[in-house]
C-alpha cells in the first residue's frame, strides 16, 4: 500500500468514527440541494490588486509563503494531495496542473469533463465530458469544495467522504449508502458573468471570458483601445437570434481608440461605463439592453434593440498622470484644461460630463498639502475660485442646490463679496424654500454688485414677494381667528375689558400676526450652518 494510500485510508477512518459518533453533523447535500453556506474562493480578478508579496520572494522562501496561504490560493504542485476543508472528506490529488492561475467563485457556471467511481471497488458508476452546472448549487458539496480550488486547464483526482457525497441514502441504485466517491474532474472553462451596470439591474451583463493583468483600470480621460465585434439583435426565428454585425474591429485591422469619457465617436454609452471596469487584456462577451441609457440613443436606426460586443477586448491603456505626481504649475495648466473641457461639455449640454470635469479640476488644485509656499497657494486659490463657481451653477441646473451651496460657501470663505458665489447661494437658498436666507445673501449681492445686475434685483423682488404674499396670508389666516373670537367674547359673556388674544390661553404669549420669531418662511433648518456666513443673520 502506498504512503497516499495510506493517509487517505487513515483520514476516512477518522471521519467515519466522527460520523458515527455525531451523525447530525454531516454536511451533506445532495443533487436537488443548494450548497447554502457554502463560500468556496472569491474570483479576484474583478477587484484592483498589488503586487504579489511572494514575486519578491527566493524559491525556498516562496515555498514557505505559499503553504502559509489560503488552500485555494495556493500554487498546486502535480503529484500533491490537498486537504481540502482540513477535515479528511474532500482529499485531492492534482494530476495535471491548470494553465492559468485563478480559479471559479460560487455561483459561476463552470464546465468540466469527470468519471465517477466507487473508491472501495473501482466501479465506474457516471462519465461526462462538457457537463455544466453552477459553482454551490444543484452539485454535491464536496464538487463545490473541490472544483472552487482548481485552475482553468487543471485535472485532479478527488476522494470524497460520504456526508461530502450522498451520505447514508446513496443515489440511484449505483451509489450505496455511506459510499466513499472518487472523481477524475478536469476543469474546462467557466464563465464569469458580471452586471456593469450601476444600479445592477442588468442593463450591462458582462461575461468574463479572459482576466485582465495588473491592478489598473482606466480613468477619464485615459486613451484606450478596444477591440469588439458589435451586434444588434433584430429578433429570433427558429429559436435563434437574427443579428446585424454593426461594427468588426478585428476585422478593420485596428483597434476602436478613444478617450475615456471625453470621446464624441463613441456609438453607445455602454464603452464609457464599462471600460472603467476593466484591466488591460481582459476579454469578454458584453449584453446591453436596448431599453437602457446605454444602447443606441432615441432617433438612432437602432434604438431600442439590445447590443451584443463579442470578444470585448481591452487592449491597451495609458492612464493620464495623477495630479500628487505633478508641480504646481502642472496642477494650476491641469486645472485650467480641465475646466476648459468643462466648459465645453457645459455649452454642449452634456452637464454630468461637465460636472465632472471641473470636479475634477477643483481637485487638483484644491488641497496643495502642507508644504506648499504661500505663493503656490495663492496660486490654487486662484485656480480652484471660477471652478467653484462653476460647480455652483451646473449643480443648480441639476437641482442639486445643497451641492450649489456647499460650493458658494467655499468662494466665499475666502471672498465674501463674491457676487456671483452670492447670487448663486441666493438662488440655491430660494430653491429650499429658505426664503429668509435667500432674501439677506441676495440682498448683499445686490449690495456688492452695486444694483447693476438686473438678474440678481429681479431674483432679489421674487424672493421678497413670496415672503410678503406669505405674512400676508398668515395676517388673513390669524387675523379671522382673532375676530372669531373678539364676537364669541362680546355675546353676552362676561369678561375683562383689557383682554387679549395671548392672555386668553388660545395662543402661545409671543406669537403676533407678524409670526414674530419664527423666521418668515422657517425653513432654516435645510441650510444648518449658513449662520457662519457673517451678516446673513439679519
Amino acid at each position: 500500500m502506498t504512503e497516499e494510500a495510506k493517509e487517505l485510508g487513515l483520514a476516512q477512518a477518522a471521519f467515519e468514527k466522527q460520523m458515527a459518533e455525531n451523525p447530525d453533523d454531516s454536511p451533506f447535500i445532495s443533487n436537488d440541494q443548494t450548497a447554502e453556506g457554502h463560500a468556496p474562493a472569491e474570483d479576484d480578478d474583478d477587484e484592483g490588486s498589488e503586487e504579489s508579496e511572494s514575486d519578491s520572494l527566493t524559491p525556498e522562501e516562496r515555498d514557505d509563503h505559499e503553504m502559509n496561504q489560503p488552500l485555494e490560493q495556493r500554487e498546486h504542485e502535480e503529484g500533491e494531495t490537498y486537504d481540502i476543508c482540513g477535515d479528511g472528506t474532500v482529499m485531492k490529488t492534482v494530476l495535471v496542473k491548470g494553465t492559468v492561475a485563478e480559479s471559479p467563485s460560487f455561483d459561476q457556471e463552470v464546465t468540466v469533463n469527470y468519471v465517477g467511481r466507487l473508491r472501495d471497488t473501482q466501479e465506474e458508476f457516471d462519465r461526462n465530458d462538457g457537463f455544466t452546472f453552477k459553482l454551490g448549487k444543484g452539485v454535491i458539496q464536496g464538487w463545490s469544495d473541490c472544483v472552487a480550488t482548481m485552475r482553468r486547464g487543471e485535472k485532479c483526482r478527488v476522494v470524497l467522504a460520504p456526508g461530502k457525497a450522498y451520505g447514508e441514502t446513496g443515489a440511484g441504485g449505483k451509489i450505496p449508502p455511506n459510499a466513499t466517491l472518487e472523481f477524475e474532474i478536469e476543469l474546462i472553462s467557466w464563465i464569469n458573468e458580471e452586471d456593469l451596470s450601476p444600479h445592477l439591474d442588468g442593463s450591462l451583463l458582462m461575461k468574463k471570458t479572459r482576466a485582465g493583468e495588473g491592478w489598473q483600470y482606466p480613468r477619464d480621460l485615459c486613451l484606450v483601445k478596444l477591440q469588439y465585434v458589435m451586434k444588434v439583435i433584430e429578433g429570433h426565428e427558429g429559436g435563434e437570434e437574427q443579428t446585424t454585425t454593426i461594427r468588426d474591429t478585428y476585422a478593420e485591422g485596428a483597434p476602436h481608440e478613444f478617450v475615456v469619457d471625453d470621446a464624441d465617436d463613441v456609438p453607445i454609452a455602454a464603452f464609457d461605463c464599462v471600460v472603467r471596469r476593466m484591466k488591460k487584456g481582459q476579454e469578454g462577451d458584453l449584453m446591453v439592453a436596448g431599453d437602457s441609457e446605454f444602447a443606441f440613443p432615441s432617433g438612432h436606426e437602432h434604438f431600442g434593440k439590445d447590443v451584443v460586443l463579442d470578444s470585448l477586448l481591452l487592449e491597451d491603456f495609458v492612464n493620464p498622470k495623477e495630479p500628487f505626481d505633478m508641480s504646481v504649475d502642472e496642477k494650476v495648466a491641469h486645472a485650467l484644461e480641465l475646466k476648459q473641457k468643462g466648459n465645453e461639455a457645459f455649452k454642449a449640454g452634456n452637464l454630468g460630463r461637465a460636472l465632472r470635469r471641473y470636479e475634477a479640476a477643483a481637485g487638483a488644485v484644491e488641497y496643495m498639502g502642507y508644504q506648499a509656499s504661500e505663493e503656490d497657494k495663492q496660486k490654487a486659490a486662484e485656480a480652484v475660485k471660477p471652478v467653484l463657481l462653476n460647480i455652483a451653477q451646473v449643480a443648480l441646473k441639476q437641482e442639486q442646490f445643497d451641492l450649489a451651496a456647499e460650493k458658494c460657501q467655499k468662494v466665499l470663505e475666502e471672498d465674501p463679496e463674491n457676487v456671483k458665489a452670492l447670487f448663486r447661494l441666493g438662488v440655491a437658498c430660494a430653491a429650499m424654500k429658505n426664503d429668509s436666507v435667500a432674501r439677506n445673501v441676495l440682498r448683499r449681492a445686490v449690495q456688492a454688485d452695486g444694483g447693476k445686475d438686473p438678474g440678481i434685483v429681479k431674483k432679489l423682488k421674487e424672493v421678497e414677494d413670496r415672503i410678503k404674499a406669505f405674512k400676508d396670508k398668515e395676517k388673513s389666516l390669524f387675523g379671522g381667528m382673532f375676530g372669531k373670537m373678539k364676537g364669541f367674547a362680546s355675546t353676552g359673556r362676561d369678561r375683562e375689558p383689557s383682554a387679549n388674544p395671548a392672555a386668553m390661553g388660545g395662543m402661545p404669549p409671543g406669537m403676533d400676526m407678524g409670526m414674530g420669531g419664527m423666521g418668515g418662511m422657517g425653513g432654516m433648518g435645510g441650510m444648518g450652518g449658513m449662520g457662519g456666513m457673517g451678516g446673513m443673520g439679519g
